[in-house]
């Protein structure tokens, strides 16, 4: 399932998406505290395909108009810092993906490492939310940004 808008916004599709993927994370780490892993297992696999998908629209499509409008390049804005913390972010999926498709995880090991993701991710959405998004709406053109926003819809 994805973010869903009414209008042509990257703000609002990607700030929806950032609150459905927390609220997967949520889910996940209610599970794993119950002791269902399994379940856990099932949500942070839908919570982890949910968040690559994001990232790749934003390093695939985002990105590109953001740099083209601003003409701030891949190096010396905003999306350069973003493009540093996505890898940190698959490196710390990867390593909850880990923990889960193992045996039980100990105590607190998934805990400590879904901590610092959560950590990480709430202020790189925050720098998205207030900096980037806004400034992708302001900057790109209406007609550009109609067909950015149908693109990340159409996302697959």
């Amino acid at each position: 399932m994805e973010a869903r808008t009414t209008n042509d916004s990257a703000m609002e599709y990607l700030q929806a998406d950032h609150r459905r993927l927390d609220g997967l994370m949520g889910g996940c780490r209610t599970l794993v505290a119950s002791g269902d892993l399994a379940g856990a297992r099932a949500a942070f696999t839908e919570f982890r395909q949910g968040l690559l998908r994001h990232i790749k629209i934003e390093e695939g499509l985002l990105f590109p108009e953001f740099e083209a409008a601003s003409g701030m390049g891949p190096d010396g804005g905003p999306t350069g810092v973003m493009r540093y913390e996505h890898a940190e972010i698959i490196r710390l999926l990867d390593v909850i993906r880990d923990l889960l498709d193992g045996a039980e995880p100990a105590p607190g090991e998934f805990e400590s490492v879904r901590s610092s993701l959560v950590a990480l991710l709430h202020e790189h959405n925050l720098k998205e939310e207030r900096i980037l998004y806004p400034m992708t709406d302001r900057l790109v053109p209406p007609p550009a940004l109609s067909e950015l926003c149908r693109k990340m819809r159409d996302f697959k």
